[in-house]
């Protein structure tokens, strides 16, 4: 090799370690989920008869067209926001959301816990489409549920 391949090189790999030392340093991160089917220690009807406690959004077109809600308790100093999550309002509202996921037989659902990167709970989500929930840390009180992008030929009930 000559001298201008491995000039090339390290160019490259500088800008490689100042792109991944900017990511590290940025305070960024990600959350996780965990599933809480087993636990025993909430249940998606629980938090539907409570859902006062929280502050609840959903992702999709309508109530009628979801793809997950999620549950962010009032009552503790964390906060979970959605990328184009939309608020439900009332009751009868949560209960048409967890009942048009319940009725997806291609993409059935599962409450999961929203967790931040030392694992302390921020939350509940209700999903079959975990795998497209990702959850990026803005602050240390603060995560953020990205837009939930629906796989291709997703088909919801209500549609």
């Amino acid at each position: 090799m000559g001298k201008k391949t491995y000039f090339y090189l390290a160019m490259v790999h500088l800008i490689l370690i100042f792109f991944l030392a900017g990511c590290a340093s940025s305070g960024g991160g990600w959350g996780k989920l965990r599933s809480e089917y087993g636990s025993g220690a909430m249940t998606i009807q629980n938090l539907v008869d409570n859902w006062e406690d929280y502050r609840v959004l959903y992702a999709g077109l309508s109530v009628k067209s979801p793809a997950a809600i999620m549950f962010d308790p009032k009552n503790d100093d964390k906060t979970v926001l959605g990328d184009k999550w939309m608020e439900a309002k009332t009751k009868e509202d949560v209960s048409k959301i967890v009942n048009w996921l319940r009725a997806e037989t291609n993409f059935p659902p599962a409450l999961y816990k929203i967790l931040g990167p030392n694992n302390e709970l921020f939350g509940y989500v209700y999903t079959g489409e975990f795998e497209q929930i990702h959850i990026r840390v803005d602050d240390a009180k603060t995560l953020r549920l990205m837009e939930l992008m629906l796989p291709p030929g997703f088909r919801s009930p209500g549609w």
